[in-house]
């Protein structure tokens, strides 16, 4: 499968990443909104134009769901999906660890809207701070942070804890 990643180009061609411009503090989280779902429409577009059957793991931040709560209210990546044609099988959530103070039964309500239209879930950058969103959420897939997979081979104990989550993981039927 494929991480859908937004990049940009500059005037005089030089491609980069949206990393920076997502992390960036001063830029209102409306407009990382409007950019992430623009980003997410140009993929699946572009997905479904090469008639696409793989997996698209897309990133959503966790505080962009919870005003998703009421049942009522359309999800826009479901939407997006229709409109391509895309199945939501081939789609993976990436619950992002970005700092969330939410209620998690929020949060979860609006993540089960995706499974139970058939898209799986994973946890993105996740790390040894969130096992309260692991054992909570469930996802299908946790993503360790590449963060601490570097800080595994300066220390064994880093290994040690990634092997943790994975045994953890595997235990509760988490890939």
């Amino acid at each position: 499968g494929y991480e859908v990643l937004g990049r940009f180009e500059s005037e005089s061609g030089y491609v980069s990443s949206m990393g920076p411009y997502f992390a960036d503090t001063e830029v209102p989280g409306y407009e990382k909104l409007i950019r992430s779902r623009k980003v997410r429409e140009l993929a699946f577009l572009r997905a479904s134009e090469m008639e696409y059957r793989g997996k698209l793991f897309i990133n959503i931040k966790p505080s962009w769901l919870v005003p998703m709560q009421r049942s009522d209210t359309d999800l826009p990546t479901l939407r997006l999906l229709r409109e391509t044609g895309l199945s939501s099988e081939n789609v993976v959530i990436e619950i992002t660890e970005d700092e969330f103070e939410g209620d998690l039964l929020i949060l979860d309500s609006v993540i089960r809207r995706y499974r139970d239209a058939g898209c799986r879930v994973a946890i993105d950058d996740f790390t040894f701070h969130n096992f309260d969103r692991l054992i909570h959420l469930r996802p299908d897939i946790v993503k360790i942070d590449i963060r601490l997979v570097k800080k595994s081979v300066e220390k064994k104990e880093y290994h040690k804890l990634i092997t943790s989550i994975s045994d953890f993981s595997q235990e509760i039927g988490i890939s």
